[in-house]
């Protein structure tokens, strides 16, 4: 038995109820139509005299009415798109976004250039999204990814285990890098960097995993944690790559090139034009 409804009515019916709530109600429709009918978002788009079955619609009404309720909508599907692959996200992890991205992009260009430099930490991994799109980007890469959450490391693992990697990505529950007494070539960290005060008016606050959010004070508390001791765990020549938020990240660079005399810092700014990314490079006294 099929109802009245196409798919393009399901589509209308959607992006109005979440208008209000999300900054792209027609994209999150699609998703979430695609999800009830287990196609491809394209799929959707191209058919969209379709009539939707009896289950297939009480399937999409039950997910937006999730949504509408405050839900995230990559833990409803369980996965999320991150550097044009699919990741399995829970309540766990944090939702991998787009401005993280631009990390990526810059350790990919960091290694390109040093093909001798062939060991990474991603610290604060989650749902292991960096660390896993690094190594499948960059073949002989190994990565020890670190996370102070053992359900975030238990995501992580389905996720490298999905993407292949799990022999070239070691994943650790671990507080910043303190197991280890070697060196790495880059370290890539998002940290938490929300201050306390304003997450707490935040609506992420009440659907993502605080310990993830949560950058105390003034929002660096924990990466001035690892500031302090990352050029114990660089090798001369090596960087490391902070994501913070914008207000943050030319003060954070200004801390550590006071603190360090061996550390050249810039700070790359994203598509919006915001400061994102803290570079902080060791500086090789050899000159190679």
């Amino acid at each position: 038995m099929s109802l009245s409804i196409t798919v393009s009515e399901a589509l209308k019916q959607g992006r109005q109820a979440l208008a209000s709530i999300s900054e792209t109600p027609f994209l999150d429709v699609q998703l979430l139509l695609a999800y009830a009918l287990k196609r491809k978002k394209e799929w959707v788009l191209a058919h969209p005299d379709n009539h939707l079955s009896t289950n297939e619609f009480t399937t999409f009404e039950d997910n937006l009415s999730r949504l509408v309720s405050g839900e995230a909508l990559p833990y409803l599907l369980g996965s999320w798109e991150f550097f044009g692959r699919s990741f399995h996200v829970t309540e766990d992890v944090l939702i991998p976004r787009p401005e993280t991205e631009l990390l990526i992009e810059n350790a990919l260009g960091f290694l390109r250039s040093h093909p001798k430099t062939r060991l990474c930490a991603d610290i604060g991994t989650g749902s292991g999204c960096i660390a896993i799109s690094l190594a499948l980007e960059i073949p002989d890469l190994h990565v020890v990814a670190v996370d102070v959450s053992p359900s975030a490391i238990e995501v992580a693992r389905v996720n490298t285990r999905k993407h292949g990697v799990d022999d070239r990505v070691t994943l650790i529950v671990a507080d910043l890098l303190h197991p280890f007494d070697f060196r790495f070539g880059l370290i890539c960290a998002n940290l938490p960097y929300i201050p306390s005060e304003r997450l707490k008016r935040l609506a992420v606050a009440e659907r993502e995993p605080n310990l993830a959010l949560d950058g105390g004070m003034d929002g660096l508390t924990v990466i001035r944690r690892l500031a302090r001791e990352l050029p114990e765990w660089l090798v001369p020549g090596g960087r490391a790559l902070l994501e913070v938020d914008s207000s943050h990240a030319r003060v954070l660079a200004g801390e550590l090139t006071s603190m360090y005399s061996s550390v050249r810092t810039d700070v790359i700014k994203d598509l919006s034009g915001r400061d994102r990314v803290v570079i902080l490079d060791r500086m090789d006294p050899q000159g190679s």
